[in-house]
């Protein structure tokens, strides 16, 4: 159980961390990426 929690919690991190990482690194690109998937979702909806 504990050693779940805290396998959850560095997922949680990495995950933080590499979306940090693309967002410095990818600014531009992100944003379009996050406008086009938002058109994508309200087309389907």
């Amino acid at each position: 159980m504990y050693t779940r929690v805290v396998y959850a919690n560095v997922c949680k991190r990495m995950q933080l961390l590499f979306i940090l990482r693309l967002y410095s690194r990818l600014k531009s690109d992100l944003m379009v990426f996050i406008y086009f998937y938002l058109f994508a979702t309200i087309q389907n909806a």
